[in-house]
């Protein structure tokens, strides 16, 4: 091998190694530009996650609200059908109450 042959042949490697130096850049701004766009999504997931959360801890709120609302209602319900209940009976007893009266006035009417 002679002198001029080493030397072509360093200028190839030459070459060659300021091409993969090249690509080896490229490649690494590529991986960069992923990265920072992953980062971004990452940020944005984050968001949206802390936004769920947010609108859970509200929902379970208004689910809580709602519940205490409806053992309320439910409550006023009891009592009402009780008081529902007891007119019913004083009702019942005054119509029983009434007929007699209309008996016994009959029965005066009678004897007048």
């Amino acid at each position: 091998m002679t002198t001029d042959s080493i030397i072509y042949l360093g200028s190839i490697h030459k070459i060659y190694l300021f091409k993969i130096l090249k690509l080896l850049h490229c490649f690494f701004h590529q991986l960069e530009d992923q990265k920072s766009s992953l980062l971004s999504t990452k940020g944005q997931l984050e968001n949206e996650k802390s936004s769920i959360r947010e609108e859970l801890v509200r929902v379970e709120s208004e689910k809580m609200d709602t519940e205490t609302e409806k053992m309320g209602l439910d409550h006023s319900l009891s009592v009402a059908e009780q008081n529902k209940q007891r007119l019913e009976e004083d009702l019942d007893e005054l119509t029983k109450e009434r007929t007699e009266m209309q008996e016994t006035l009959s029965q005066v009417g009678l004897f007048l």
